[in-house]
């Protein structure tokens, strides 16, 4: 229900990710009776994301939703400034030669289509036995100028896939519109941290830095 421009494309066989500004069905059948009374309608205060397969969860902020969800990714859209943030724990990251090969097809997968683009800040380190890759960039979609941090890591040893169910790499997105920059900071770097804390007592706790 509204404008829904999220899509998994595919590229050279593999799904990338997408966005939308949209309110799931879901949601919206469950307000109809409510936006049908007079009066104002409460608004939830409080929702959780939960992942089973990696065992975390946490709350969602109340200005935040889910827009799409499975085992290894979450999307999640802020209604009020037009944030989103999302994260992938990527099971095929072993199929790359190495870290950097991984690193540059999902930044160049991400940045495919959009406008003005300029990448302001790129910076590497090695930390605890994974490679970090942050990407700091600027880019307009749909005539909205967006800022957008981006961090994929990659296991240095990667994971036996027959014998391990842990990813061998990781990405996140957090991406903020330009004009709202200042006041949508605080709320993008909640659900940030909530997702980071969740991870902390999650089956991936020792592999994902």
């Amino acid at each position: 229900v509204g404008i829904n421009t999220y899509v998994m494309r595919q590229s050279e066989g593999m799904g990338i990710e997408g966005f939308n500004i949209a309110i799931a069905i879901e949601e919206a059948i469950s307000r109809i009776k409510d936006l049908e009374k007079p009066g104002l309608v409460e608004t939830i205060k409080s929702k959780q994301y939960s992942n089973e397969k990696y065992n975390f969860a946490f709350d969602i902020p109340k200005e935040w939703s889910v827009i799409y969800s499975d085992d290894n990714t979450g999307t999640f859209y802020n209604t009020y400034f037009g944030s989103h943030f999302s994260f992938t724990f990527d099971p095929t990251a072993g199929d790359f030669i190495s870290g950097e090969d991984w690193a540059d097809y999902w930044h160049e997968i991400a940045i495919e289509g959009l406008e003005n683009y300029q990448l302001l800040e790129y910076e590497y380190e090695e930390v605890f036995g994974s490679e970090l890759h942050y990407y700091d960039y600027n880019f307009t979609l749909d005539k909205v100028e967006y800022s957008e941090m981006a961090v994929l890591e990659y296991l240095i040893d990667q994971p036996d896939k027959e014998g391990d169910s842990y990813p061998g790499g990781f990405r996140l997105y957090l991406q903020i519109p330009t004009d709202y920059y200042e006041e949508a900071l605080p709320s993008a770097l909640e659900i940030l941290q909530l997702f980071d804390d969740a991870l902390e007592t999650s089956l991936l706790s020792d592999s994902i830095t």
